[in-house]
């Protein structure tokens, strides 16, 4: 639910994210993102594997890999953590954002019991002794509509389905009542009635809490139920930043318009095969110069061999040579 004219609960400037491999070139996985969020606002970042969402999301919480040098500004209630050392980001994981990755089976430890992995995240932030933090756990179970939350915290990750699984990891998110929380692909692999109960009960705590949700989707059906604002990304590349409505309803980049023609819909029964973008996201150290989208844009000119700036038009930001002269 936005806020209007709240300040910012995160604002992220000029973000990049350069990773220096071992062997092998380097490359920007991330380059140049800007976007804010407001309390109770949902931002959802959009497009195909591989344009850079999760590593975006990756550096809001200082969970980069050793070989990435990350700069520009990430601001969290007014706070840069670009730059912050490991014992502040610690402080601020967990406790004031929360996390929802996109596997749960491989972000919960296959050898401890599920409560305990919760319970210690309120031990570690708010000091709650063990029999405090395992009752806070047992109701926050019940809160994310796990039956039989008393049971269920003994369990193993291996016995639980994954829509339970993740109402785990959505539990431990939200377990000490951050302002901030970034969900991955929390949906990827659920059925769809699952899939609804779980964005509703991350819906609701903007709602109830005023709590940001930044949400990892390439479901543009999520996002039509989710979004207040929407930023499609591309190769590392913010190339579209709009209202949610204004954007699906008329989206203006040529790879959003493709999004968008890719989704399927009523119009497409009786179809053989849905729309496609043809070609693929380039790979990190055979990008093409100028704009990146341009070997798979039909509406690509010789203009496209310059990379575009960012325009302001229509109430949007728009990365395109075709709205360069207004």
């Amino acid at each position: 639910m936005s806020q209007g004219a709240a300040a910012p609960l995160l604002e992220v400037r000029q973000l990049s994210v350069i990773l220096e491999p071992h062997s092998g070139p380097r490359f920007e996985a991330v380059s140049g993102v800007s976007f804010a969020l407001r309390p109770g606002e949902t931002f959802c970042l959009v497009g195909e594997s591989g344009c850079g969402k999760s590593m975006t999301a990756l550096a809001v919480m200082g969970l980069v890999p050793p070989v990435a040098r990350v700069s520009g500004e990430i601001l969290f209630e007014g706070k840069n953590l670009v730059g912050c050392p490991e014992r502040e980001l610690s402080r601020v994981r967990g406790r004031r954002i929360g996390m929802v990755f996109q596997e749960p089976m491989t972000s919960l430890n296959p050898v401890l019991r599920v409560g305990l992995q919760v319970s210690e995240v309120l031990e570690w932030h708010l000091g709650l002794s063990r029999r405090e933090a395992m009752a806070r756990t047992t109701e926050l179970f019940r809160m994310v509509g796990i039956p039989s939350p008393e049971r269920r915290v003994e369990d193993y990750p291996c016995q639980l389905s994954g829509g339970l699984r993740q109402r785990v990891m959505i539990a431990m998110a939200m377990a000490c009542g951050p302002r901030l929380i970034l969900a991955d692909e929390p949906t990827t692999a659920l059925d769809v009635t699952m899939q609804g109960q779980i964005l509703s009960l991350l819906r609701d705590l903007g709602t109830t809490m005023g709590t940001g949700l930044l949400l990892i989707t390439h479901d543009l059906g999520v996002v039509a139920a989710m979004a207040d604002t929407v930023g499609v990304m591309y190769a590392g590349c913010m190339v579209e930043k709009a209202p949610a409505g204004a954007l699906l309803g008329k989206p203006l980049h040529p790879y959003t318009q493709g999004l968008m023609r890719s989704m399927p819909t009523l119009e497409h029964l009786g179809k053989e095969q849905l729309d496609t973008i043809p070609g693929a996201v380039p790979q990190p150290g055979n990008r093409p110069e100028g704009c990146l989208f341009a070997p798979r844009c039909p509406r690509a000119s010789a203009r496209c061999a310059q990379r575009p700036p960012s325009i302001h038009t229509e109430g949007r930001e728009v990365s395109c040579w075709l709205y360069a002269d207004g």
